[in-house]
């Protein structure tokens, strides 16, 4: 009994011990990201590509595109577990079409903006450096773009600064009070109760080179925006700042002001998403219904897997966007 009992003891302790040696190996402790990172140029008002912005006590990595044209200004927020490589593609068509454009990686996720309490990961954080971003690079006004958890960012700001938002686009992530009537009904979905938990989760992630990710959430991307979300995340700290973002999350937003009509919505949706119910789709209508959506035959990353219809579908967004500003 003494033996079952040892064993018992030790089989869970070895097989942590396993996970957290195959953890700690895929870490970047040379912080090679954040090298490269810090020897890219500072942001100036006629630099386009990989830069650094700087804001008030922060510093992020940013990809800048058509900085010269005057259409019209936009800002992508990419989502958990992501950064701006994401936004490659679309950074290039709404450049294409005459729009200035930026796509940063969001604090937690850039070297120099990498708090370490969990309190500094909070909503109106994260709003705040979006505006504080928009500030630095001069937009007065912009169009605003999300996925998932950036989208969340996003929900956020149209409710505390939606004079400055022309219009707003959000990838899998309809109105937060739809999703909060679904999780006070069914439950919050299990993956965020799970990521909540301490030590676990990161070790989870990051064994075999984030191999769990790359089978999973990032199996649809392009090679190079996983290869960079890696390098990130591989970096001390930065995958608990990452987990940080669901700490302080909820899916509960400020009450519009009353006398601030909400901008242009699009939300673009994958049929298979598997946390899209259609309760949560009919109140997120309810809540937006002069709001306007794209289906997809997809799951949760529907930009990556139908980029010319997602790109199609947010130009005419803008262009409609602009049209209401005019009128």
């Amino acid at each position: 009994m003494r033996l079952i009992a040892g064993v018992l003891v030790i089989v869970p302790f070895g097989a942590l011990a396993v996970l957290w040696l195959g953890a700690s190996a895929s870490l970047d402790r040379q912080t090679k990201h954040q090298a490269v990172t810090e020897r890219l140029p500072r942001y100036a008002h006629q630099r386009e590509g990989l830069v650094r912005v700087a804001t008030s006590g922060q510093e992020f990595r940013a990809r800048v595109a058509g900085i010269g044209n005057g259409r019209g200004n936009v800002i992508m927020l990419h989502g958990l577990f992501q950064t701006s490589a994401m936004w490659q593609p679309l950074l290039q068509a709404v450049s294409a079409a005459g729009y200035r454009a930026v796509a940063f990686d969001q604090r937690g996720y850039s070297p120099g903006a990498r708090p370490a309490p969990v309190e500094a990961y909070d909503l109106p954080a994260l709003a705040a450096d979006v505006s504080s971003i928009a500030k630095t690079l001069g937009f007065d006004s912009y169009h605003l773009i999300g996925q998932g958890w950036g989208a969340h960012v996003g929900w956020h700001l149209l409710q505390t600064g939606a004079e400055d938002i022309q219009t707003f686009t959000t990838l899998a992530q309809p109105h937060p009070r739809a999703l909060e009537a679904a999780w006070q009904t069914d439950s919050e979905p299990a993956y965020q109760t799970y990521l909540r938990l301490p030590w676990l989760p990161r070790q989870v992630l990051a064994f075999d080179d984030f191999d769990l990710l790359r089978r999973t959430l990032w199996s649809q991307e392009h090679p190079a925006h996983t290869k960079e979300y890696a390098a990130v995340l591989a970096e001390p700290g930065a995958l608990t700042a990452a987990l940080a973002w669901l700490k302080n999350h909820a899916p509960t937003m400020a009450a519009p002001a009353a006398d601030r009509a909400p901008p242009p919505v699009l939300l673009v949706w994958g049929n298979r998403d598997p946390y899209l119910a259609p309760s949560v789709l009919a109140l997120h209508r309810s809540l937006t219904p002069h709001g306007a959506e794209l289906e997809l035959d997809a799951e949760q990353l529907p930009l990556a897997t139908h980029t010319p219809l997602v790109t199609a579908a947010l130009l005419r967004h803008l262009e409609a966007g602009r049209d209401r500003q005019a009128n």
